[in-house]
């Protein structure tokens, strides 16, 4: 330990040298003035500084910094003369000790360097521990401002106390201004529904989460919300606080309710033509049921994107053809109004009857085309739904399941100079669903042709299969033309495609994805680089049960 003692009387120096004499472990180096102590620090920070108030040149607690956040080491102050006044001025301006001068005193300096030294390291652990509180406030505050949506948390009087920036912005529009910690929360949005605060109490009561969906007025119109409580327990594993994120599903209502009036009015208007439709129609009802389960899931777990934005996909999609289907049917219908009215009449000419039928063929011509393209969109969304069936984990030689994978698509690939090369041991086994791996290299090898290979009359694709202790891995390359950066990002999301035009659906690699991460309960990642190919690396367990 090395301790700076300055002391311009060698007396009194003597004593306390004299005290530490018996401490091994204690280097003391003493100097009579303070430019000599602050050269001496500045050569070597010391552990702890004992210092006389009065020195030749200067105070000794001049070798305090001005901020006690500068203080690198511990200073005990010794005076010859005591006075409350002279002892509260040392404390304040930094200093761990105050020491009136006598032989007790000075004899029993080591005793107390070690309670200042025990005080210093206290000090220094509360710091630490004051910063990186701070520095854990600072990234959540950072992370939860990057949430799209108003988070706040709240203690169990509902007092604010903790907040992003959207809550922020909503209490502002609701007239509440400045810092909103300790604020009521009904104080700072009073527009929230009074059945919020039985929400909280069942949350406190229960110790479980909960969501829940209201519409709220909010800055003069009705806002559609979906709010999720979650309790935070403290050491005794009671709920102190409850922590709160609401998003705007506006959309999604407007979309539902969009999606529920375009099927009332497609039942009343081609009611005759609507057997396939009304079964499409089920099936997307079915559909976004199944997205509502999985919402919850994807919420909770923060996984890819929210049910809205799928929903509002969905929608987007399929308004096209049945938008068009509507269309051409309200035309056949009131063109064979006019030509029954005509006949009845007697006044029906054949060059109306002729162009009457030519009329109907292209508009049945239409609908039908159009309800084909809304049924291919509605299967391709069960896919993407996970419909597997039955189908049970089970062991099987993964080099033979692949090569016959390949020979399934080799309709597709004899149609072209693309090799699919295949390095797996030929004895390698794993424990996982067919099926799966099945739709899994489908999807990437029909990426390839359509995406890697575009412009390219010869392409090459190798799979590499290996193992571990726990895992098997895959690793699929293409020597394509690789993926742009700007579309890496994106190549796992639904309705992703680069060829809209093309009539893409965008599902086949979320499809991949969904089933790696969850049938397989695997993880994906693709790697590519324009010009040189994309390369997809899965890993999964080597046995599901």
């Amino acid at each position: 330990m090395h301790i700076v003692l300055v002391e311009d009387e060698e007396g009194h120096a003597e004593l306390i040298r004299h005290a530490f004499r018996s401490r091994a472990s204690v280097t003391l180096h003493t100097v009579s003035t303070l430019q000599e102590a602050r050269q001496t620090i500045a050569e070597s920070v010391p552990d702890l500084v004992i210092t006389d108030l009065m020195l030749p040149d200067g105070r000794g607690i001049d070798l305090l910094p001005s901020q006690r956040e500068q203080l690198e080491f511990p200073i005990i102050v010794m005076t010859s003369h005591s006075g409350e006044e002279v002892a509260v001025e040392a404390i304040k301006a930094g200093a761990l000790d105050y020491v009136i001068k006598s032989e007790v005193t000075l004899a029993d300096m080591p005793h107390i360097a070690d309670r200042a030294l025990r005080e210093w390291q206290y000090i220094a652990e509360r710091r630490q521990a004051q910063q990186a509180l701070r520095k854990s406030e600072e990234l959540y505050r950072t992370t939860i401002n990057t949430i799209d949506g108003v988070v706040y948390v709240v203690d169990r009087e509902l007092r604010c106390v903790l907040y992003n920036e959207k809550m922020a912005q909503w209490a502002f529009q609701a007239g509440c201004k400045g810092d909103l910690t300790g604020k009521e929360l009904f104080e700072v949005c009073p527009f929230l529904p009074l059945q919020i605060r039985e929400e909280y109490a069942q949350v406190v009561t229960t110790g479980k989460p909960l969501i829940s969906e209201k519409a709220i007025p909010f800055d003069q119109q009705t806002v559609w919300t979906e709010a999720h409580k979650i309790p935070i327990f403290d050491e005794t594993g009671e709920v102190s606080r409850i922590l709160t994120t609401i998003f705007d599903i506006t959309q999604r209502k407007r979309t539902e309710e969009e999606i529920r009036r375009l099927n009332k009015e497609l039942e009343s208007r081609v009611e005759e033509r609507t057997v396939e439709l009304e079964h499409a129609n089920q099936e997307l009802r079915h559909s976004v049921d199944t997205l509502e389960r999985m919402q919850e899931h994807l919420v909770q777990a923060e996984t890819m994107a929210a049910l809205g934005e799928l929903v509002a996909g969905i929608a987007h999609e399929i308004n096209t053809p049945v938008g068009v289907g509507i269309t051409a049917a309200s035309h056949l219908d009131l063109q064979t109004r006019e030509i029954a009215a005509r006949y009845h009449s007697q006044r029906m000419k054949r060059s109306q009857l002729e162009h009457y039928l030519q009329d109907a063929q292209r508009s049945s011509t239409l609908i039908l085309k159009n309800l084909q393209q809304a049924a291919e969109l509605i299967n391709s969304f069960k896919n993407l739904a996970m419909h597997q069936g039955d189908e049970e984990a089970r062991w099987f030689p993964i080099k033979q399941h692949l090569n016959d994978i390949l020979l399934s698509l080799n309709p597709k690939l004899a149609r072209s100079q693309h090799q699919v090369t295949i390095h797996c041991p030929d004895d390698l086994a794993i424990k996982s669903y067919p099926g799966v791996v099945t739709n899994i290299l489908t999807n990437l090898v029909m990426n390839s042709l359509s995406h890697g290979f575009e412009d390219r009359s010869k392409g090459t694709i190798t799979i590499e299969v290996s193992i571990d202790d726990t895992s098997w891995h895959l690793h699929y390359h293409d020597n394509g033309k690789g993926i742009h950066s700007e579309h890496l990002a994106k190549i796992f999301h639904p309705f992703f495609t680069t060829k809209r035009f093309q009539r893409q659906k965008g599902l086949g690699m979320h499809i991949v994805y969904t089933l790696v991460t969850q049938k397989l309960r695997g993880t994906i990642e693709c790697q590519s680089t324009p010009g040189e190919g994309t390369s997809f690396r899965i890993h999964a367990p080597l046995q599901l049960e």
